[in-house]
């Protein structure tokens, strides 16, 4: 027995894993022989699900527990605005983009972002006053968003780079 997916992405849509059933001659199990049953009919939202199958008892017995993930969707694309704040700061905003509770704004005096500074910054803000700046530099700036899944950060893509000359 297995599934024919294990993993999904979140969709908004009711996604469920289909089970594959084979003896152990590997030739398919008629499905009339089983049932499938669900833990949660409407698995929409990211989380571990269950399914059951059972067996009828006509030619195979049996229960079997197997599991599937519904994965979060990474956060969409942001974009940033930057405007001078003082004489060695400038200050980043972006739009709020769904599912990400947190956002980290990267900034440096490289095109490629080597050795860039990241700060993390709050949902709850769309923009950061980025301090101790050097004049006479070109500053490169991009943000992007992200929540935490269990332990792990799920990222979303940075916004495109913008850059600003502190003078």
């Amino acid at each position: 027995l297995a599934l024919n997916k294990t993993s999904f992405t979140e969709n908004g849509k009711v996604q469920k894993a289909t089970v594959v059933a084979k003896d152990s001659a590997n030739k398919t199990i008629a499905a009339s022989n089983y049932t499938v049953s669900y833990s949660n009919s409407n698995s929409k939202k990211p989380g571990t699900y269950t399914a059951t199958v059972k067996f009828n008892g006509k030619n195979y017995t049996g229960t079997k527990k197997l599991t599937y993930k519904i994965n979060a969707k990474a956060p969409a694309k942001t974009t940033v605005k930057l405007s001078k704040a003082k004489k060695t700061s400038l200050k980043a905003s972006w739009s709020k983009v769904a599912n990400a509770t947190s956002y980290e704004v990267q900034y440096g005096t490289s095109k490629s972002f080597k050795g860039a500074k990241t700060v993390k910054v709050s949902s709850k803000s769309s923009s950061k006053v980025l301090t101790k700046l050097k004049k006479n530099k070109k500053y490169y700036v991009r943000v992007r968003g992200f929540f935490m899944n269990g332990k792990t950060k799920v990222y979303g893509p940075y916004s495109a780079k913008k850059v600003v000359k502190i003078k």
